[in-house]
């Protein structure tokens, strides 16, 4: 699988604004007992695209869990390609009236299809790429009406995946022209225009240079003012085509990028946004050669992902890398001088054009420094991506906010402190990723590492080192967003963590907006799990009401001495009414080898009448499954989001009894257990 992602640079900030991932070798293939890739920078994204080859990909349910959590829009593909491509999209917009004239209009029953795959699966809508000739039969008749046609298409599309998707957006891929001809333009001009402005935004091919980005700006100021962030200017990491070769130095290119934008003095409203295709490239690229089947192997190729992006030292891949793309631009410059001494050689019957013939060509030295490459006028060797996108702030939906930082894969499995499975080939659960502190690790000196030896839930926690000094320091998590606060709600705020060799080390959250508006009213540490694992909250009290929209920080105050494992966060509404979730039974369904659990809120009616401050109850995160065999022992079966998990009848009766353990959002659990004999009663 390849990503790809983009930024947003409104008068000058940089925000990463579109992503997408795509097939990889014949096809992307998540097997739950390998650890495979998973994308951990959805804070950094403000969309992300689910693409493959095949003709309509949706993006399947676990990455749009994912997504959403983070409050990232994730969007579908519709793409048409080679041969077969050509005779769909005739099908696609072919009128639905077989008198009608071919082209002459269009059938809305392919657009109302796709708006139901986008409603009923919970996506954000639709990247739209044909990358064919339009026209029918091999003479290609009619390719500009075929064009005219899809571009109404294209905008019964959009009206209709809004009307039931009001957040939802239609992004045009840089192909067909309004000619009807495949022609990648890699900038907006009249040939592309008309589809960008039938769509909420378009995706520039690779192959942009900055004469593109100055003419794209010219175009946008004469045709449609103020969508010049709706231009999604595209990088591929693996280097095809792309400025400064991409890899590692892909950062160049969102430099010229910003560059720029900073100087069109007319884009005065915002500038563009970019669209960086294969983040994916740091476990896909044969030169990297990285495995993820190994923890070992996986914490190499962590470690050039985390260059690349935030916050990892260079590796001993970034040498091998450099020098393999000197090569690279050596052999390109190469073969543009053996087309230049081809040109100037040809003799007058030549086909070359007499634009490209230099009759006397200039000395050539083979050995000479390459050009600067963008942004060599800093000084620096490397920007990680993250340092030109600002962390964008988490959704606290109902004021709510869960994280134990699982990248959604691991080589081990921990709940409540306790390590419950072990892999050497590892596991892969896109859906149970959690947000990353995008914030903590863009702190200009910060000591904090993943770690994966221990972990209070999931597969990892953030481990501080001691500082060494007296006193306390702040350490940014989450910049979380807010809808209005009414006065007098109350927010706990918690963590869990621990810390080795010191008795006396404190770990205190904070959640701040500068405006003081939240007093603080106990804070309280208990005993959690097993591991020395502790838990403590601090309540706050909002004292006035909040009208708008506000974005809060998430900080965590550490003892400096103390050496620190942090292993969850979170945020929760609290009233003495409020109920807590609790499991109420558990039944095993044979016809179907399943164990399906109901759960409750334990609270009296009176008590429910009472939260009406709180827009919807409290809920489990997820829960674990655990058997409990005959020997007293315990075998963790797997972890859910839904009320149903597949357990065959030989695994129940070799057991004493099933257990269900749900993880609520206070970072508590609840635990059900129920004996074999009678789930198989």
């Amino acid at each position: 699988m390849t990503t790809r992602c983009g930024l947003h640079l409104p008068r000058g900030q940089e925000k990463l604004a579109d992503a997408d991932s795509s097939s990889m070798k014949g096809g992307y293939c998540e097997r739950q007992n390998e650890r495979g890739y998973t994308f951990q920078w959805f804070h950094l994204c403000d969309t992300f695209i689910y693409f493959s080859h095949h003709r309509v990909s949706c993006p399947p349910s676990d990455w749009i869990r994912s997504a959403h959590i983070n409050g990232t829009k994730i969007l579908g593909t519709l793409i048409f390609e080679w041969d077969a491509g050509r005779e769909d999209i005739v099908e696609l917009v072919a009128p639905s009236s077989p008198a009608a004239k071919r082209f002459s209009s269009f059938s809305p029953r392919y657009a109302d299809l796709l708006v139901d795959l986008a409603a009923e699966r919970g996506f954000d809508g639709w990247l739209v790429n044909v990358e064919v000739d339009l026209g029918f039969g091999p003479a290609k008749e009619g390719a500009k009406e075929h064009a005219r046609a899809l571009l109404e298409w294209l905008v019964y599309l959009r009206a209709a995946l809004k009307k039931r998707i009001p957040h939802a957006e239609i992004v045009w891929y840089d192909s067909v022209t309004i000619d009807g001809v495949l022609a990648w333009q890699n900038c907006v001009n009249e040939l592309n225009a008309p589809f960008f402005l039938a769509c909420d935004s378009i995706f520039l091919n690779y192959w942009w240079r900055s004469e593109q980005l100055a003419s794209t700006a010219e175009e946008i100021q004469q045709t449609c003012p103020g969508r010049a962030a709706d231009v999604c200017v595209g990088i591929d990491v693996f280097g095809r085509g792309t400025l400064a070769g991409g890899g590692f130095e892909s950062w160049r290119a969102i430099h010229a990028i910003c560059s720029a934008t900073q100087g069109t003095a007319r884009l005065s409203v915002a500038g563009y946004t970019v669209a960086l295709f294969a983040p994916g490239w740091t476990v896909e690229a044969e030169s990297l050669a990285h495995s993820l089947a190994s923890p070992t192997s996986f914490a190499k190729w962590a470690a050039d992902d985390a260059y690349m992006w935030s916050h990892g030292s260079a590796t001993s891949s970034v040498p091998t890398e450099a020098a393999r793309q000197e090569r690279e631009r050596r052999e390109q410059r190469g073969v543009l001088r053996a087309r230049q001494l081809a040109a100037s050689l040809a003799p007058s019957a030549s086909p070359l054009p007499s634009s490209i013939r230099i009759p006397n060509p200039p000395f050539f030295n083979y050995n000479a420094p390459l050009d600067p490459l963008p942004g060599a006028e800093l000084g620096v060797s490397h920007r990680p991506l993250a340092s030109f996108f600002p962390t964008r702030p988490v959704p606290c939906r109902d004021f709510r906010f869960y994280t134990n930082f699982c990248p959604g894969s691991g080589h081990r499995m921990f709940v409540n402190g306790t390590e419950v499975d072990r892999s050497e080939t590892g596991w892969t659960d896109i859906a149970f990723s959690y947000p990353f502190p995008g914030l903590l690790f863009q702190m200009p000196g910060i000591e904090a590492a993943l770690v994966e030896e221990d972990a209070w839930e999931g597969s990892r926690a953030i481990e501080f080192p001691s500082a060494g000094e007296q006193g306390e320091r702040i350490l940014r998590f989450f910049p979380l967003a807010f809808t209005p606060l009414p006065a007098g709600i109350e927010l706990e705020v918690w963590v869990v963590w621990k810390a080795s060799n010191s008795p006396g080390a404190t770990v205190t959250p904070l959640l701040d907006d500068d405006s003081a508006t939240l007093a603080q009213q106990y804070v309280e540490t208990t005993s959690i799990g097993s591991g020395n694992w502790r838990r403590t909250a601090v309540k706050l009290r909002c004292g006035v009401d909040q009208p708008t929209n506000a974005t809060y920080r998430l900080s965590l105050k550490l003892s400096s001495q103390a050496h620190v494992l942090v292993g969850a966060v979170g945020l929760h509404p609290v009233t003495p009414a409020l109920p807590r979730p609790v499991l109420a039974s558990l039944d095993f369904l044979a016809a179907e080898s399943l164990i399906r659990w109901k759960f409750d809120y334990a609270t009296t009616s009176a008590g429910l009448n009472s939260v009406a401050t709180i827009p919807s109850l409290s809920t489990f995160q997820h829960f674990h499954i655990v058997v409990r065999d005959k020997g007293d022992g315990r075998r963790y079966l797997g972890t859910t989001f839904g009320t149903q998990f597949p357990v065959s009848r030989n695994c129940i009766e070799e057991a004493e009894a099933v257990i269900v353990e749900g993880v609520d959002q206070t970072g508590r659990s609840e635990q059900l257990e129920t004996q074999v004999e009678q789930l198989l009663q």
